[in-house]
């Protein structure tokens, strides 16, 4: 179905949408909707799409669509955003085979997505939380809430950005970012951390094509970043045998833990330019049989501060770290095509591959702060000559 009126809004008030066991696909195209007949009134076994009529129109998701006491924003009339707030979302039915919300039109297409969870917020009772595969799609994301999922969760888009605080509380503590069994971002730009991206098996961060056109952060003028992750941020998977993957055509920076956890677990990351692990950084896997892969093309420095362990974690009960193993027959690759700088540290209970190319220079500056002293200047010629007799 279709509303092809400018910010025409679908509203469903009574009764429900659904294709019941059929497996039909449903296709709403509209600049916004409220579906607020009550909860799992939109069902079906098929496909859902959700999409705005107009180009421009932007989204809101989630509590990013509501107010703080949770009343839709599509009640405020022409908002220039698709409101689909977590009434909406509580209105959907588990059973769709994939749903489907956004679409993409010229890098411009922004959608904020706020808290999508269960939760109470004033009146409502809200059953937000995502329970089939779903699908974002947008050119541009900002994340402001708690956005959890019990199936696959997919992001399509040019740049992603990950906030740490809450929309809905931004003096709280961090609440903001995305957890789902297995997390795939596909982005053509960039994205930059500051909240959590978590997974139960698989994060899957791929940026190809960066141009430094409308980025979120630069680092110089042909610098083109395509993975940034601020300090206090987190990327983590959590079961056996689960992966971090971060892929890049251009560099990666970052400045925080990321980490897979449990036994044959890997984290990946493969920069098409450089990579740097910045202080207070870490790249981690604590069990047995797991991997830590570094890549980059141009140079790969670990900063002073940083760490990338391989079966092994740091005990920080005392004065000193103190490297502690924690899992057997780890494997650590850093490997780049240029030079490789390791002022931190790296632990591995197993095996270690170092393959680097050459220095970009001579490094005067490090080799300026190593402590040295004057040693005793040999004779001069003149100093060997014996005195004139007079």
């Amino acid at each position: 179905m279709q509303l092809t009126g400018r910010e025409a809004v679908l509203t469903l008030a009574s009764g429900g949408i659904t294709t019941h066991t059929g497996g039909g696909a449903i296709t709403i195209i509209a600049d916004d909707v409220d579906f607020h007949s009550g909860d799992n009134r939109v069902s079906g076994t098929g496909a859902l799409t959700l999409k705005a009529n107009a180009l421009a129109q932007g989204y809101r998701v989630g509590a990013a669509a509501q107010s703080t006491f949770g009343r839709d924003f599509s009640n405020n009339g022409d908002t220039g955003y698709f409101e689909f707030s977590m009434s909406d979302l509580s209105a959907l039915a588990n059973g769709f085979t994939e749903i489907r919300l956004g679409h993409q039109s010229a890098a411009a297409v922004w959608m904020q997505i706020g808290d999508v969870e269960d939760k109470e917020v004033g009146q409502f009772d809200f059953s937000a939380r995502l329970d089939d595969t779903m699908h974002f799609v947008a050119d541009r994301y900002e994340i402001v809430g708690d956005v959890q999922s019990t199936e696959t969760l997919y992001f399509s888009g040019r740049t992603m950005e990950v906030l740490s605080k809450n929309a809905k509380d931004t003096e709280g503590p961090p609440d903001s970012g995305i957890y789902g069994p297995t997390v795939h971002i596909n982005l053509t730009e960039q994205i930059v951390v500051s909240g959590w991206i978590r997974a139960a098996s698989l994060v899957d961060i791929t940026v190809l094509g960066s141009t430094g056109v409308g980025a979120l952060v630069r680092y110089g003028d042909n610098d083109f970043n395509g993975f940034t992750a601020d300090a206090g941020s987190q990327i983590y998977s959590e079961n056996a045998g689960s992966l971090v993957s971060i892929s890049t055509t251009h560099s990666i920076i970052s400045g925080t833990g990321i980490s897979a956890r449990g036994a044959g677990s890997t984290v990946h990351m493969k920069a098409g330019t450089h990579l740097t692990l910045l202080q207070g950084s870490a790249v981690s896997v604590e069990g047995n049989d797991a991997d830590v892969i570094l890549e980059s093309t141009s140079y790969l420095h670990l900063n002073s501060g940083s760490a990338v362990l391989a079966g092994a974690t740091f005990d920080n009960s005392g004065e000193t770290p103190v490297p502690v193993a924690t899992g057997t027959g780890a494997t650590l690759t850093i490997r780049t095509g240029g030079e490789l700088t390791l002022d931190g540290s790296v632990t591995a209970n197993g095996t270690t591959v170092l393959d680097a190319g050459s220095s970009n220079g001579d490094h005067a500056e490090y080799f300026d702060r190593i402590n040295g002293s004057n040693l005793p200047r040999p004779p001069t010629r003149d100093s060997c000559r014996p005195s004139s007799r007079t």
